[in-house]
């Protein structure tokens, strides 16, 4: 499968919680069941992209950093 056979793209952001600014990545409708993609140090969430793009049809993916 290639790239242009996407339709999802990946969106990143920031949130602030307790004054903790945190980078995520999304993908996927929102009203789907959710999936966190968790990573280790020094791991980043980049590394998830290709498995988001596969999984966002049917969930909707979360990946922080």
């Amino acid at each position: 499968m290639n790239r242009q056979e996407f339709h999802t793209q990946i969106k990143n952001d920031w949130v602030d919680i307790n004054n903790n600014r945190i980078f995520y990545r999304e993908a996927g409708n929102r009203e789907k069941p959710v999936v966190v993609l968790l990573h280790g140090y020094p791991s980043s969430s980049l590394m998830f992209k290709e498995i988001m793009l596969l999984l966002a049809d049917s969930v909707y993916v979360l990946a922080p950093d």
